[in-house]
């Protein structure tokens, strides 16, 4: 039988690792769009989804404040998925990857932490498909 101070102990480190898997999707969304400039702007959203994210882990169902803070949250997710990309010409020939793929690789993103979240455990193999699929955005893009 795991005593009090056990049980404690394993929930906590359950969460870190969980606000561990958020800031790694985050990363990777914000990798995928760091150095385009259709995007400036994103990744200050991204971060404050992320930070969101582990205020929401942090707090209990019972909490009085858990009302506001997924609220908080949830307008956090929809600012990026309802993020517009700037219309540029691309100077440097290469092909600009569709602006469509991108929304979906946001979208994809923001469902990822939502669910890890929801869960409040972290989820490595969904992390990894994610991150698998930010690499062949990466590749079609310059």
């Amino acid at each position: 039988m795991m005593s009090i101070a056990d049980f404690y102990e394993s929930r906590y480190v359950k969460i870190a690792m969980t606000m561990k898997n958020i800031d790694q999707a985050a990363g990777f969304m914000i990798r995928c769009i760091n150095k385009d400039v259709r995007f400036e702007g994103l990744e200050q959203l991204i971060l404050d989804y992320a930070l969101m994210a582990r205020r929401k882990c942090e707090i209990l169902v019972t909490d009085k404040d858990i009302l506001d803070v997924w609220a908080n949250f949830v307008v956090a997710g929809e600012e990026i998925t309802g993020f517009t990309p700037r219309l540029v010409s691309d100077k440097n020939g290469c092909p600009p990857v569709d602006v469509i793929d991108s929304q979906h690789l946001l979208k994809m993103g923001v469902r990822l932490i939502a669910f890890i979240t929801r869960a409040r455990t972290p989820m490595p193999k969904s992390t990894d498909n994610f991150l698998q699929e930010c690499e062949r955005y990466k590749l079609r893009s310059c």
